[in-house]
């Protein structure tokens, strides 16, 4: 009940609520009525092989005893996708908000402390069984509609702490939401929450409710309609008489606060006004614990600038049956607890959303085959006994069931020997079967495949594909066709994380011992909330959460064994170097132990980096097999050694020789470069001879000139001497003679 400002119970104001639960409940189901029609519809068709023949057809076989048969490929390749999804896994990443309370510590306390968190989100999702959550809530999608629950509860029935949890749900069509909302989740609605199923008598004692309660809730106004939810069974029905609906409804309610903005000049922060006080003292208390180290640098104290209203929102669940809010509190977190998985959808020209299953597009192609495959064992039925030509009189009347099932009898045959048939009765030959049967059959199969958009190759038949490539392109080609369903379970499972991670620091926010499970799968116990570590300190700071898918860290394992095991095939000697991680990541039965054991051949200098020491053997008296062996072994080692000596003589001669060569091409080298130097010498030595020569020629020539030139001036002298020129030039002469 709804309480006023003096603390009593306001009926009226519960009243409002009921009715304002059971609008937005209807609001649900009369838009989305149909859609859930439809998912019912696509999973009855899939799941129930009856359900693929129209019932005039299941009358018409029946009436003519004639056999109806359903080929459900459709089942198959649901299973198929739901096993690829199973052999994937989420890889959880968590990361600080920068800013945020903490942001200021160590990168290794930072890295610690979202190693914690990201460890504890771990252990929820596996105590939780998300494998089969997970896996339930995508194979629901796949007919268009998937979901699941988040909840918090207590440790145990003896505990205080109390833990999250994310809950399996098989029936989606029980969850509701906000249509209003536009995300794909429709996270961003107003109100979501669902309905389950519970006797009468544990109901009464988990809310301790009498009896008479229990009929007084149910004979007024329900919150539901019946279009809705059946609140009580009706009587006389044996297996379901007692059982109550209970609503779990969750609505966000606005509200005005007043925050206020905290600086120091370098940062701001915003806090609830009411909250300031603390606030400001814890963050000034950071600062001067600063401030008092040697040699820091000044950061001054925080304080109030200015505030303001804004509006929020808190999420509160109520728990309802029939006309009684029997429990509400408030859901410590800002989102859901519960994303919508809408595998594939359209909305029309109205605005209205409608779902579309992912086998919707197959289904009149599996009909046809089931119709061809049908067709095909008619004819088979109808021609699979022998047929005999034969007239009344041929047959006597007690032998008449002999003759008409033969494959029930042995022996001989009686028979009326007649003109028309002496012999007998005549065997007739069987018919042949329609090939066109065959045809039609693989015809449809293939255009199952191709509506559905899975090829034979990604279901393990052969294909026409010859290389590596050509199988990987088709193989991507087919998971194509599911990358939507995938990113929206993707998206469910990352909105889940986000609402686990906003839950921690509400739920596991005092000191405690827990057992946390890290990322190689194994557990181990941690204190959470410890003031003296920093890093245990999950209540502080803003946290943000993303995911990635990837193979699980089994396939991991299992991937890595395979590729050191492909090195080891290249080169043996590699088994003494990472042997034991080779064992220890394969998938059979006692793999530590035999990891153990490997280590034994590990190479010394590799157990002496890891720290591990080789165990001393057991010594003892050999046996006389084994000193036959080890003197087969010694002398196969002489003759080994015998045969690597003289190979390595032979190599020595070898090699002197080429020495030799060497050394004989050097001096005939030095040779030829003594001649080329010899006859340089020689070209040089002929070279000064001839200018030697030329010299004494041009002195020769040069004294020749002289004694000419004295001569000449001697006769010049004389000439003179005597007044008679003795020689005259030319043109002197020719003046002369004009």
């Amino acid at each position: 009940m709804a309480k006023n400002s003096s603390g009593k119970v306001n009926e009226e104001d519960d009243q409002k609520l009921l009715e304002t639960i059971k609008k937005e409940i209807q609001s649900y189901y009369s838009t989305f009525g149909p859609n859930i029609s439809e998912y019912h519809r696509a999973q009855a068709f899939v799941m129930d092989e009856d359900q693929q023949w129209a019932q005039e057809e299941k009358d018409y076989y029946e009436k003519h005893k004639r056999p109806r048969l359903s080929v459900n490929r459709l089942y198959l390749m649901i299973k198929q996708i739901v096993g690829a999804q199973r052999m994937a896994t989420r890889n959880i990443q968590v990361r600080m908000i920068e800013g945020s309370p903490g942001s200021d510590l160590e990168d290794e306390v930072i890295e610690k402390r979202i190693e914690l968190i990201e460890n504890i989100v771990r252990t929820i999702a596996y105590n939780s069984n998300t494998d089969v959550v997970y896996q339930t809530g995508f194979k629901c999608s796949l007919f268009g509609i998937g979901a699941w629950k988040i909840r918090r509860d207590w440790a145990d029935h003896m505990s205080f702490d109390q833990v999250a949890k994310i809950e399996l749900s098989n029936d989606p069509t029980k969850h509701y939401y906000d249509l209003n909302g536009v995300e794909p989740l429709k996270q961003d609605g107003d109100f979501c929450g669902w309905s389950i199923q519970m006797h009468k008598t544990p109901f009464m004692q988990q809310y301790n409710i009498s009896e008479d309660e229990i009929e007084a809730m149910l004979s007024q106004n329900n919150v539901a309609d019946q279009a809705t939810f059946v609140w009580a069974t009706p009587a006389g029905n044996n297996e379901q008489e007692d059982m109550l609906t209970i609503c779990h409804h969750f609505r966000k309610e606005y509200y005005t606060k007043t925050i206020a903005c905290l600086s120091n000049n370098i940062e701001k922060i915003s806090c609830d006004l009411d909250k300031v006080n603390d606030t400001l003292k814890t963050l000034n208390n950071k600062i001067s614990m600063k401030n008092m180290a040697p040699n820091a640098q000044q950061t001054p104290p925080f304080v109030k600038i200015k505030e303001r209203e804004t509006k929020t929102y808190k999420i509160m669940e109520y728990i309802v049956c029939g006309t009684k809010i029997i429990k509400r509190q408030e859901w410590p977190s800002k989102y859901l607890p519960s994303p919508c998985i809408i595998g594939d959808s359209y909305i029309d020209k109205k605005g209205m959303e409608y779902v579309i299953p992912f086998t919707k597009m197959a289904e009149d192609a599996q009909k046809a085959l089931n119709i061809a495959t049908t067709n095909l064992a008619d004819v088979l039925t109808r021609f699979r006994g022998e047929r005999f030509k034969a007239t009344p009189a041929s047959i006597p009347k007690d032998a008449m069931d002999m003759w008409q099932n033969p494959w029930s009898y042995e022996g001989t045959f009686l028979y009326n020997a007649t003109a028309e048939l002496p012999q007998g009765p005549v065997p007739l030959l069987p018919s042949d079967v329609p090939q066109g049967l065959f045809v039609s059959i693989q015809t449809f199969g293939e255009m199952v495949n191709q509506l559905i958009g899975r090829s034979d190759t990604i279901q393990g038949e052969q294909g026409n594909e010859d290389s590596g490539v050509a199988i990987d392109a088709r193989s991507r080609q087919s998971n194509e066709t599911t990358f939507l369903n995938f990113d929206q379970l993707d998206r469910a499972i990352e909105y889940t994380g986000k609402v686990i991670l906003d839950l921690i620091p509400k739920i596991y926010d005092t000191q405690r011992m827990m057992n946390v499970i890290g990322r190689d799968g194994k557990s181990k116990q941690v204190t959470v909330n410890n003031p003296q570590d920093p890093a245990s300190m999950i209540t502080e700071g803003r946290y943000e959460i993303t995911i990635e898918s990837g193979p699980s860290f089994i396939l991991q394992q299992q991937e890595m064994a395979k590729k050191l095991m492909d090195l080891v095939q290249v080169d043996p000697q590699l088994m003494s170097i990472y042997g034991d991680v080779v064992v220890r990541n394969m998938d059979v039965n006692d793999a530590q132990e035999l990891a153990k054991r490997a280590e034994i051949i590990l190479d010394p200098r590799v157990l002496a980096m890891t720290g591990k020491k080789l165990p001393p053997m057991p010594t003892q008296p050999p046996s006389p097999q084994q000193q036959q062996a080890q003197l087969a072994m010694q002398e196969m080692q002489m003759k080994i050694q015998q045969s690597q000596q003289e190979t390595q003589i032979k190599q020595q001669e070898l090699q002197l020789k080429q020495v030799e060569t060497e050394i004989k091409k050097a001096e005939l080298q030095l040779k030829q470069q003594q001649m080329q130097l010899e006859a340089l010498e020689g070209q040089q030595k002929n070279q000064l001879e001839a200018g030697k020569i030329q010299q004494q020629h041009v002195e020769t020539m040069a004294d020749i000139l002289n004694t000419r030139v004295k001569a000449r001036a001697e006769i010049l002298k004389q000439a003179e001497a005597n007044h008679a020129p003795l020689y005259q030039p030319k043109e002197s002469k020719k003046g002369a003679k004009k």
